[in-house]
């Protein structure tokens, strides 16, 4: 409808074009996430580089999803030279697309909500850096997970370890009182470094930063490890406070750029 937000969406680079090229994609949560949850116009953004054309994109969108992805961002985005290890899958194209998009859109005034992979984008993108998870069945509460999101999506994407709130952000106001709500979890990148400038939001029981904020942007950004988008948790009651705080901040970002509220806006409220 006229007036909805349009949101960028992050997407990612994956071989296999029937001419040796490759595909760009975007998984249907995140898609269907921004459409059901919020009634925004999701906009994918492929992952071109330096071809994308920045300002005219900044000027469409009201919002940006920074997706999960299956890649892991390549050790050279944050300056160093090891080696990523030999079963990682990366995508260069990616990082030099999402990446310095970042800093532009929040000095723009677009919100960013970044998910586990735009979790690690925006540390990035202001001079933190990654590592990897030292043990990836501790973080997960001790659970023997499959290892096959397809056939059992419920094990990663159902709640399988609690977060630590820190007092006073974003979180702390959605999570309305529970001071260790429960998360997903499916990730093998965490923050290492915290770059200067964001503010950590909660930890997760084994001490890895699980959630970020940026508020002092004209642009605000949230950046959270675990999947509220997942079919599986968008009805817990902090997704739903996430989606919510995410679908004012695009409204108010699309009626400053003088689009009409349309009648969405209205039975949607705000956060």
């Amino acid at each position: 409808m006229a007036g909805d937000p349009v949101v960028g969406v992050s997407g990612c680079a994956r071989p296999g074009g029937a001419d040796g090229g490759q595909l760009y994609r975007v998984d249907d949560k995140y898609v269907l996430a921004i459409a059901e949850e919020i009634g925004a116009l999701p906009l994918m953004i492929p992952p071109i580089g330096p071809l994308l054309a920045v300002p005219r994109l900044l000027e469409l969108v009201d919002g940006l999803l920074l997706t999960g992805s299956l890649s892991d961002i390549h050790p050279a985005a944050w300056h160093v030279t090891e080696t990523p290890r030999a079963s990682a899958t990366l995508d260069r194209d990616r990082d030099a697309t999402v990446i310095p998009l970042i800093p532009e859109a929040l000095r723009a005034g677009i919100p960013i909500l970044a998910i586990c992979r735009g979790l690690h984008e925006v540390n990035v993108a202001f001079g933190g850096s990654i590592g990897e998870l030292a043990d990836k069945r501790r973080h997960r509460g001790y659970t023997d997970l499959p290892e096959s999101a397809v056939t059992e999506p419920e094990a990663f994407y159902g709640k399988v370890h609690p977060l630590r709130i820190e007092p006073g952000g974003l979180l702390a106001e959605f999570a309305a009182g529970s001071a260790q709500p429960w998360v997903n979890s499916y990730h093998q990148q965490v923050i290492a470094t915290l770059a200067s400038g964001l503010t950590v939001e909660a930890y997760s029981p084994d001490g890895y930063v699980e959630a970020v904020s940026r508020t002092h942007d004209p642009g605000v950004c949230l950046a959270v490890q675990w999947h509220p988008e997942h079919r599986i948790a968008r009805d817990w009651p902090l997704s739903k406070a996430i989606f919510a705080w995410f679908g004012a901040q695009t409204r108010r970002r699309a009626q400053a750029r003088g689009l009409p509220r349309s009648a969405a806006d209205t039975s949607r409220g705000a956060c």
